[in-house]
């Protein structure tokens, strides 16, 4: 029988996952990083059927030769896109995010230095041997420079380092493969003749262009697939199948369009890490993780065995002279990185917290290069333009660095980790580890109290059972005891970072036993999670300040002001208050759960138990004032939440339930199939039925607002048909001083703080309520929002468009005539507040002064005296003059009788008498200060 290619690669597909299997018990009891472990195995292979007497001429090594003879595509189309996607879809993108000044620094201004750092160095190096010129030099250079994800991340995860370090490696290595590959695009030019010289404004444009482009193309298509996912409910095949669709796409498009594949693989990962994780069905996200943990495992298994193979077969043939060269070129790239790491340390804490000794070591030391750099290499070898004895080198050098940094680098990371303390734990997280245990363990004690009451399982001797299960609760309060005994005669701030990490410890299993019930939502409890461990970082730092309240950080940022603009703002909108729901009272609930634990707690000295107590407390209330706030100021979306939060606990209930009779065979499993696919449906409608809330009708907002009480009902009507229902919580910027003004804003609940920024900071000038107008002095003028409003409390507006707003007063002169009077006592409250001699008048005494102005419309060129009762004008809009002097709205100044006022151009202007003549025969005392 023939054996064509599909013979071998289904051969070495299975040989390989039979030795990786082999590799995985053998690394676990020698402790070796199993990606070392298939790098030696592929290179142990590739020296016994190339040396071996007998074997190498086998039909067996023949097919593994054909494994050796890995083309560069199969890498970067078949490997690298999966192993980028998980990567990308398992990184923390809140912590992402906080530290991506320091990635974007070491991804692409520090590899780009590297680049050339490492070209002059083999310029160098092979002076009097390969006699490299700057061609070959830069295109190795570049090649090597980027450290490979794909051995970085894998080594990462079996030995451990801080999760914010974690972030920083592992984000670099996402995005700086990425830029090496753009890179060598550029120039690889210079190497097969086709570029004479590198021309650098043309370069940095050409990647600019083809990194940003992969980006776009990437976010795109990760939307499109997040939507389409989230229009699914609990199917695991399509669900998981369209994640793999989305990883490979991203690539095949972008590269199609001769754009970063590379980077579109990176911006999609990242997208399904975020956004698309919520669109994710709840009880497919752990699936959905074990399938890509599995692809990973499985693309590493065969990408470092064949790399193992190629290193073997390039290695094996070189001379001495050959093999210094190597260790030449891998000591110089591991110099190159430890110089460029310390030296942008001052890019690194200005743009970002900055990396400590210790960080800034593991980061240089774990630069590995892999799979990239040896596509790369093998893409070049491929390259029948450029010479032979050259491809043949760059391949070689390439092997040998790669071979020594995942060997000596990857081999020794853990023993650096152990030198500088990273594999310690100190005793408050010993002391937090242990608090959990004991939480565990009190688990199980009061499931088997229940279990045991089963009349299934008398025979089971349960006294036994909980026997050693309260030996080992007993052995656990020990060491805790003796941990907190020597906590107590540790150094004070040692002392105070043991403490803090115990009640996080609590606080962090209030939330996941929250979760585990079905009383708070994936995406809260992953944001609660995720703000714990960087409060934890910020504790291994030496930072032991209490963190702001959890669910206020969530209440403001990029996201809520982006997705305000999307098509469906309502529903996003109920979600975001939603989940901002779901933190408050979660938060609320731990930290009176910590409080608790406070009261019996031994061993704290009284000011680290002050803190404590004080942080907690701050917590609560925060929370506690965010649900009653919303509550009181928005009662239908408060309701509508906690009737949704009580059929999501009730649904999980049920599912609980079903499939613990399942379980326990009391019900057929086609019968309990049915049951589940049924609660599945319920949930389904639940999660995507019709968020929006079912607030008081439009016209009933309007008829209680005293701007419009007096329409007739068919213009309360057409308002309401007008006007579109906004809902912000506390926090939101409604819109901001300067912005254009193309909307007016009816407070329907809530309170709205008026900003308006003096110097470098938003000065308070008014707090306005139900009823009250916004944003209408810019509509009216067409001028820049004069001040910026946002929601004090959780908010409910009516939005009016300019244009449905210029019709509507076109057709009703009553209503134009109440909106100018709105818009003329507004102004003028906002312009006198402010002058010396009247700023101490409340705001009833200013609106009643300007109520009783003679007001006048001026045509262009008109004119107009002030009489002998006037003393002040006041420009509502448009241009004056008086006394030689231009005025354009908003003004105020003293007049005297018998001065004209010529209008430049269409003006309303009002004329006021002295605030005595207004305000004393009211019978309100007035005084006045002094002019000037």
């Amino acid at each position: 029988m023939h054996h064509g290619p599909e013979f071998t690669v289904v051969f070495l597909a299975s040989l390989i996952f039979l030795i990786g299997a082999a590799t995985r018990l053998l690394a676990g009891r020698t402790r070796i990083p199993y990606t070392i472990a298939m790098l030696l195995a592929g290179a142990v292979v590739g020296l016994v059927i190339r040396y071996v007497p007998g074997v190498a001429e086998s039909t067996w090594s023949e097919l593994l030769r054909r494994g050796a003879a890995l083309r560069p595509e199969l890498i970067l189309l078949v490997f690298l896109p999966a192993l980028v996607f998980e990567s990308a879809y398992a990184i923390e993108v809140h912590d992402l995010r906080k530290n991506l000044g320091a990635v974007v620094v070491l991804a692409i201004p520090v590899l780009v230095v590297t680049a050339f750092a490492t070209a002059g160095l083999m310029m160098v190096l092979t002076r009097g041997s390969w006699d490299w010129g700057f061609g070959p030099a830069i295109v190795f250079g570049v090649l090597i420079s980027a450290t490979d994800p794909v051995a970085v991340v894998a080594i990462l995860r079996e030995l451990g380092v801080s999760k914010r370090l974690g972030v920083v490696i592992e984000g670099e290595s996402l995005l700086n493969d990425g830029t090496a590959i753009v890179l060598f695009t550029l120039v690889l030019g210079l190497l097969t003749g086709e570029v004479a010289q590198l021309e650098a404004g043309s370069a940095v444009l050409r990647f600019l262009w083809v990194a940003s482009g992969g980006l776009v193309i990437g976010l795109g298509l990760a939307w499109a697939v997040s939507r389409w996912i989230g229009a699914l409910f609990n199917d695991p095949l399509s669900e998981i199948t369209l994640t793999l669709v989305l990883a490979y796409a991203a690539m095949l498009v972008a590269e199609s369009l001769r754009v970063s594949g590379v980077m579109a693989v990176v911006a999609a990962g990242l997208w399904m890490s975020s956004d698309g994780r919520t669109r994710v069905s709840p009880e497919v996200a752990h699936f959905l993780h074990r399938f890509w943990a599995t692809l990973g495992y499985l693309a590493n298994t065969l990408i470092f065995f064949l790399v193992g193979l190629i290193i073997a077969v390039e290695i094996g043939g070189a001379s001495a002279t050959d093999l210094l060269l190597i260790v030449g070129a891998f000591v110089a790239v591991i110099a190159v990185r430890f110089a460029l790491n310390w030296a942008s340390q001052p890019l690194l804490h200005r743009w970002s917290e900055g990396l400590s000794f210790g960080d800034c070591t593991v980061l240089s030391w774990g630069g590995l290069r892999g799979a990239v750099s040896l596509a790369l290499a093998l893409l070049v070898a491929h390259d029948t333009r450029v010479d032979e004895d050259l491809r043949h080198q760059i391949l070689l050098v390439t092997a040998g660095v790669v071979f020594l940094s995942i060997l000596v680098n990857g081999g020794t990371m853990g023993r650096l980790l152990s030198w500088l303390g990273y594999d310690r734990l100190s005793l408050g997280e010993q002391l937090g580890l242990l608090t959990v245990r004991a939480h565990a363990i009190d688990r199980v004690r009061r499931s088997l109290v229940e279990v045991s009451r089963s009349r299934h399982l008398r025979a089971v001797s349960w006294q036994h059972v909980t026997a050693n299960v309260d030996d080992r609760r007993h052995s656990l309060e020990q060491e805790i005891v003796a941990l907190r005994n020597q906590l107590a005669s540790a150094p004070a701030r040692e002392r105070a970072a043991g403490h803090w990490r115990r009640v996080l410890a609590i606080e962090r299993h209030a939330y996941w036993q929250a979760h585990a019930d079905g009383t708070l939502g994936a995406e809260a409890v992953t944001r609660l999670s995720h703000d714990i461990d960087r409060q934890l970082d910020r504790i291994d730092r030496g930072r032991l300040e209490p963190t702001a309240s959890r669910a206020a950080a969530a209440h403001g940022g990029w996201r809520a002001r982006r997705r305000r603009l999307l098509p469906d703002a309502q529903k996003v909108g109920f979600e975001r208050l939603a989940l901002l729901y779901d933190l408050a009272r979660a938060e609320s609930q731990a930290a009176e759960l910590v409080l608790e634990s406070l009261e019996d707690s031994t061993g704290i000295d009284e000011e680290t138990l002050r803190v404590l107590r004080d942080a907690y407390r701050e917590s609560l209330r925060r929370s506690k004032e965010w649900i009653e706030d919303a509550r009181a100021h928005l009662p239908e979306v408060a309701t509508a939440i906690e009737s949704r939060l009580a059929s999501r606990i009730e649904l999980n209930l049920e599912r609980g339930a079903f499939e613990a009779l399942a379980h326990l065979g009391e019900l057929d499993e086609s019968a309990a199939r049915q049951e589940l696919e049924r609660i599945d449906h319920r949930m389904h409608r639940l999660r995507n039925a019709p968020t929006r809330v079912d607030l008081p009708s439009t016209a009933e907002l309007v008829a209680a607002t005293p701007l419009f009480e007096a329409l007739d009902p068919e213009t309360r009507t057409e308002l309401a048909a007008l006007t579109e229902e906004v809902i912000l919580p506390a926090g939101e910027r409604l819109f901001a001083e300067g912005d254009r003004g193309d909307s007016l804003y009816v407070v329907a609940r809530g309170a709205v703080h008026v900003l308006k920024r003096v110097g470098d900071e938003d000065v308070l000038i008014d707090v306005l309520g139900g009823g009250d107008l916004l944003g209408e002095m810019a509509l009216l003028t067409g001028a820049p929002r004069s001040a910026t409003a946002r929601a004090a409390t959780a908010l409910t507006v009516g939005r009016i468009d300019r244009a449905g707003f210029d019709r509507l007063l076109e057709t009703h002169p009553t209503l134009r005539e109440q909106v100018w009077l709105a818009f003329r006592r507004r102004s003028f409250d906002n312009a006198v507040r402010v002058l010396p001699p009247h700023r101490h008048l409340s705001r009833v005494q200013r609106l009643a002064w300007i109520d009783s102005a003679r007001v006048a419309v001026l045509r262009s060129g008109s004119l107009a005296r002030v009489a002998a009762e006037d003393r002040y004008l006041f420009v509502v809009s448009g241009e004056v003059t008086i006394a030689d002097s231009s005025l354009r709205g908003t003004a105020f100044v003293p007049v005297a009788a018998g001065m004209l006022v010529r209008a430049v151009a269409e003006s309303l202007v009002a004329f006021l008498p002295s605030v005595e003549t207004v305000l004393a025969p009211e019978g309100i005392a007035v005084k006045l200060a002094p002019e000037g």
